[in-house]
């Protein structure tokens, strides 16, 4: 009935320092167990991956995870100050109070420049592991077996179905197949298929039924003189019946 926001940044443990932007932040998918959410920020030149627990109101180490923050990132002389976004997958099974059930993947965009620098990365617990570079990544999604990402500055779907191996294999959906639409791919699965979501000129809300492969426009197609506006955002409920898009046409929020 009447919410309230609570800063974190300033509770004991949290990595803050030089620290200029928090790029990301996700709730652990067993959070109502392990009470536990983690943040991606940035001083420019490291990029640190941080963990929170609900039940101690602390972080890192000060909440008893040892050697956190962990580093994902660290590039000298500022070359990420253009870092413009970061995401966060979480494995379905991801565990704060179990140190092997700690899995995560990160993404870095570099808004087009800095790019070796821009990329993704996989957190097994603190150990960290550059899967991709060169690739500036606006989302990521993860279903415990398989991996995809959604580009920054164009409609690219990158895919993984060994994600977790030591040298993973990534692919790019043809250029034929990917979700129809300029820039900002937001991707996520519901169920067994992945759903997606772009900006731009003829953007459409895409469905893959082969985990990044191919992509199909379905609704919300936007042609040159629609109104559909500038999507924005798109979520997927727990149970993956619901289907929420936020669109925005200039003067209104649909």
């Amino acid at each position: 009935a009447a919410p309230k926001w609570n800063s974190t940044n300033g509770a004991d443990g949290f990595q803050d320092g030089t620290m200029v932007a928090a790029l990301a932040l996700a709730f652990s998918p067993n959070v109502a167990s392990d009470k536990v959410m983690v943040a991606v920020t940035t001083d420019n030149s490291l990029v640190l991956f941080q963990i929170y627990s609900l039940s101690t109101k602390k972080w890192n180490v000060d909440a008893g995870f040892a050697d956190y923050p962990a580093e994902i990132e660290y590039e000298a002389a500022n070359s990420i100050d253009n870092a413009a976004n970061a995401t966060i997958a979480l494995s379905p099974d991801y565990l704060g109070s179990d140190d092997s059930l700690r899995i995560a993947f990160v993404s870095i965009s570099t808004s087009g420049a800095n790019t070796a620098e821009a990329g993704i990365y996989r957190m097994k617990d603190t150990s960290d592991k550059m899967l991709t570079d060169d690739k500036d990544v606006f989302s990521l999604a993860f279903d415990g077996s398989n991996l995809v990402a959604g580009e920054w500055g164009g409609n690219k779907v990158w895919y993984s179905d060994n994600p977790l191996a030591s040298d993973p294999d990534f692919s790019t959906t043809s250029t034929y197949k990917r979700p129809a639409g300029v820039d900002r791919v937001t991707v996520a699965w519901k169920g067994s298929d992945v759903v997606a979501g772009t900006r731009g000129k003829a953007a459409s809300f895409s469905i893959s039924r082969d985990n990044g492969k191919s992509f199909n426009g379905v609704s919300f197609i936007d042609t040159y003189s629609g109104n559909l506006g500038t999507m924005l955002d798109v979520e997927v409920s727990g149970d993956g019946k619901v289907i929420y898009m936020l669109c925005n046409t200039g003067d209104a929020l649909t």
